[in-house]
């Protein structure tokens, strides 16, 4: 139950490493569930890309196909998978619209709509408090494992990128027409920041949660996440949360310390 984290680690052609973190969330089985309703079936879509399709309640997802789709009391979705329910970390049903991060999805067909291809000016490296994102060249990047991926953005700016002839959203991530964002973040072109950075303090220890779901656990301002034990967390000047890995920072991308909370996208996490 809780919080399951893993650390995918992929190496580049030329000796490169990134780290990707992937959270699954086991449900507490004791919480009461309802399947979704009829009027959830359709394709969801978010910026134009389609997220899911869902038909009397079940959706594929990840390559799986026939999961029943179900909400608790608080409105959070999960889907059944092998007997379990699995969170969709993020996504909730209002009793009228699917929202990721608040954000409501639009039920239809995908857009089918006007695509671009990011200008020159966009080429260069792109980091979110002061670690890098991605590289872009040529409007081209590597991304989780996929070289030369085009990127592209919608008329509303939404940014994707193309694989296998397939438009894949970068869920989160905007083109303004100088400047990338993620949830609303202007990311900063240029070599990654090495500005001063500091161990969260004492008032940090506890479990924090969200939606009622452990995320990390933290003791001396230090964490076990992904599979890896002992990892100092750290803030910079901007609130934005590292945690320190072979001697590697690595951004917790969304996640920020105000002084008293742990927020995610903005959300503020529950300290118990």
């Amino acid at each position: 139950v809780g919080a399951n984290n893993f650390t995918v680690t992929v190496t580049a052609q030329d000796g490169t490493t990134k780290y990707y973190y992937v959270t699954v969330t086991r449900a507490d089985v004791s919480t009461s569930y309802t399947n979704l309703p009829a009027s959830a079936d359709g394709t969801w879509s978010y910026g134009g890309v389609t997220v899911f399709t869902i038909s009397n309640s079940q959706m594929d997802y990840s390559g799986l196909t026939g999961l029943t789709l179900q909400y608790d009391a608080s409105g959070n979705l999960y889907y059944v998978y092998s007997g379990n329910k699995i969170a969709l970390t993020g996504y909730t049903w209002d009793g009228s619209v699917i929202r990721v991060s608040g954000v409501a999805l639009t039920k239809g067909s995908a857009n089918t709509g006007s695509y671009t291809n990011l200008p020159a000016s966009a080429d260069g490296t792109w980091s979110y408090g002061g670690v890098t994102v991605f590289t872009i060249s040529n409007s081209q990047m590597d991304y989780s494992g996929l070289t030369g991926l085009t990127l592209q953005y919608d008329a509303s700016g939404n940014l994707y990128y193309v694989y296998s002839g397939n438009k894949v959203a970068l869920t989160g991530y905007t083109w303004d027409g100088s400047v990338i964002r993620v949830s609303g973040v202007a990311l900063t072109k240029g070599s990654a920041s090495t500005g001063s950075y500091t161990n969260l303090p004492s008032s940090a220890n506890g479990t924090w949660s969200l939606y009622g779901s452990p995320i990390f656990t933290i003791s001396n301002s230090q964490m076990n996440y992904s599979g890896l034990t002992g990892l100092t967390l750290q803030y910079d000047a901007s609130g934005n949360l590292y945690y320190v890995y072979s001697g590697t920072r690595i951004a917790l991308t969304g996640y920020t310390w105000d002084g008293s909370v742990i927020k995610v996208s903005g959300v503020a996490l529950t300290k118990s």
